[in-house]
């Protein structure tokens, strides 16, 4: 399936310098629901003609995510940087494109 759609979500972060060799930061992002609007083709949808098109769409939520990081330097020319992310996967319950073409539905 190969879609557009455009969404909007919003993003913030803050950095924190603890000294002038550790720094910690903090990053989230929301999550954006997109309805994709396009088609699917392939041996899948029709083996006897791969390239045939079929309209549809797909709602798609990508999940909000957030970071924890933190650098230290180390010496001049060596640091360390740390970071441990979470992406809410829970919102991304399936992926499932709506081909009404294909439908079996009365």
């Amino acid at each position: 399936m190969e879609g557009d759609d455009r969404a909007w979500g919003w993003q913030l972060g803050v950095a924190y310098d603890i000294n002038d060799n550790n720094r910690i930061g903090f990053n989230y992002r929301s999550e954006v629901e997109l309805t994709l609007e396009g088609h699917a083709e392939g041996l899948s949808y029709d083996s006897a003609n791969p390239n045939r098109h079929f309209s549809g769409s797909m709602d798609l939520t990508l999940p909000a995510t957030a970071e924890l990081s933190s650098l230290h330097q180390l010496s001049e020319k060596w640091a360390v940087h740390t970071s441990l992310n979470w992406t809410d996967w829970s919102s991304f319950d399936k992926l499932e494109a709506n081909i009404p073409s294909l439908s079996s539905d009365p």
